[in-house]
């Protein structure tokens, strides 16, 4: 009877002593929470899995030989991303200088597509730029010495007002000098010289004192003979 009460004692004690189990354990391992509906929203991994199919289907509407462009479209279109933010990028990739065009304004133009597409360092935009800027001021850019890496867009606009400046100046010689040439072509109407117009003529002028001249004395001598007549 000692050890029955014994071995009860001990049982007793360890029920006690065990910590009581949890309802919500069990057996079979839980879920995580991501696997289940939250508020009625869909869960990590089956936005994965939607995600997955979009990107089969954009991938199955797209081949090898599709344009960059519409592939673009097709990625804003099927995850609903910011059109605004594609455009932007798809307009810096795209971007080219024009020759015709103000070099300091398709500067200000490109390194604002840079910071609306793209977070890029300035490094990185000023190395664009020597890429992309016409060849006379790539030259400039490419005898700067030590790498790229060095390279800011402050050097490149320092550049770019003196390459601008060098231009306006030759603009401005061979318009001075296409003036000059014009001139020389003119030829006097009076005299049949070059360099010259009639009205500018010493010769028409000298002709004309002459003239009017003559027509000064012999007018006073026909008024002289006539007052002598009459008496």
């Amino acid at each position: 009877m000692a050890r029955r009460g014994t071995r009860a004692g001990r049982s007793r004690c360890s029920s006690a002593s065990a910590p009581s189990a949890s309802p919500t354990c069990s057996s079979k391992t839980r879920r995580p929470a991501t696997t289940q509906q939250i508020s009625g929203r869909t869960t990590m991994p089956s936005a994965v899995a939607t995600s997955s199919t979009r990107s089969r289907t954009v991938c199955s509407r797209t081949t090898s030989a599709t344009p960059a462009r519409e592939v673009w479209d097709a990625v804003a279109r099927t995850y609903d991303v910011d059109i605004s933010l594609l455009v932007a990028r798809r307009r810096f990739n795209d971007f080219q200088f024009d020759e015709g065009a103000l070099l300091l304004e398709q500067i200000a133009h490109a390194e604002a597509l840079a910071a609306a597409a793209y977070s890029f360092s300035d490094a990185f935009v000023a190395y664009w730029l020597a890429r992309k800027v016409p060849e006379d001021l790539a030259i400039v850019l490419r005898a700067c010495p030590g790498p790229y890496s060095d390279l800011r867009t402050s050097f490149v606009w320092r550049a770019a007002r003196i390459q601008e400046a060098h231009r306006l100046r030759r603009e401005a010689e061979q318009q001075g000098k296409a003036a000059r040439a014009v001139e020389v072509k003119r030829q006097c109407w009076t005299c049949g010289k070059s360099g010259h117009i009639a009205r500018n003529c010493t010769a028409y002028l000298e002709f004309f004192l002459d003239h009017h001249i003559l027509d000064l004395v012999t007018s006073q001598v026909l008024d002289q003979v006539s007052i002598t007549l009459r008496r």
